[in-house]
């Protein structure tokens, strides 16, 4: 699997559409609050693949708040509520742990497109956006992740995860 780090001014569709809402939001603060942030206003197609982190520190004890349904059927378990050290596999959890510490100390959203080839030799590739949010407008309390994929490179993560596992 190949990472490239996407400029948020790149971002296309309906992963342009959730940054705009939240840059809206959040006006001069790091992030609007979770209170502020609502999932609805979210293109609904993407709700599915969606994540949300109440950060804590070390950043492996964070909790997933919520764990879109469409996760649940590529990594095979719902994580809602469960720490971010209990997700599998370990190198998917600390990889994940690496950038949710990048956004809470930075403070800054990131957008990231995964590429890999499937079992088929097909190109699939998804797109990732991770947005601050802050209860005292000053700090990281929330990471929301926003996964865009089409539903061949979703069937694909889930064998190449549960293959992991």
């Amino acid at each position: 699997m190949k990472t490239i780090e996407l400029s948020l001014s790149d971002l296309k569709g309906d992963l342009d559409e959730a940054y705009r809402y939240w840059d809206g939001l959040r006006g001069d603060a790091v992030g609007p609050s979770w209170a502020e942030f609502d999932l609805m206003a979210v293109p609904l197609r993407l709700v599915p693949t969606t994540m949300v982190y109440d950060i804590a520190e070390p950043y492996s004890l964070s909790v997933l708040r919520f764990w879109g349904s469409g996760m649940t059927e590529i990594h095979g378990r719902d994580m809602t509520g469960k720490q971010l050290q209990e997700m599998r596999p370990e190198t998917l959890a600390k990889s994940i742990e690496s950038v949710l510490k990048k956004v809470a100390i930075e403070g800054h959203p990131v957008a990231h497109t995964f590429e890999f080839i499937s079992d088929r030799d097909l190109h699939q590739q998804q797109s990732l956006l991770r947005l601050p949010l802050s209860n005292d407008r000053m700090r990281v309390s929330q990471v929301v992740t926003i996964i865009d994929s089409s539903a061949a490179a979703k069937e694909e993560l889930r064998k190449y995860w549960q293959d992991l596992a």
